[in-house]
């Protein structure tokens, strides 16, 4: 299988307002994976020359109650999320 070497950096985050009574909300943070590289069987960097290391993704995080801990729901991208 394809294994990931390095790590994602948070460029910027924005935290919306809570919803749903305050068990809803929305982030939305630029990640720069410009130092990580997707290594094939072959030993292939598959990311090396691509364009695009930063982009913005936008998560839904909720929890049950005031008490409870956060947890992502869903993931998604802008139509452009260059950042």
């Amino acid at each position: 299988g394809w294994v990931q070497q390095g790590t994602p950096t948070i460029r910027w985050i924005k935290v919306g307002k809570p919803t749903d009574k305050g068990t809803r909300v929305t982030v939305q943070a630029c990640l720069d994976s410009s130092k990580v590289k997707v290594i094939d069987e072959g030993g292939n960097d598959m990311l090396k020359g691509k364009k695009g290391a930063r982009a913005i993704n936008i998560f839904t995080l909720v929890k049950k109650d005031s008490k409870a801990k956060w947890k992502v729901a869903s993931r998604s991208f802008p139509n452009n999320a260059n950042c």
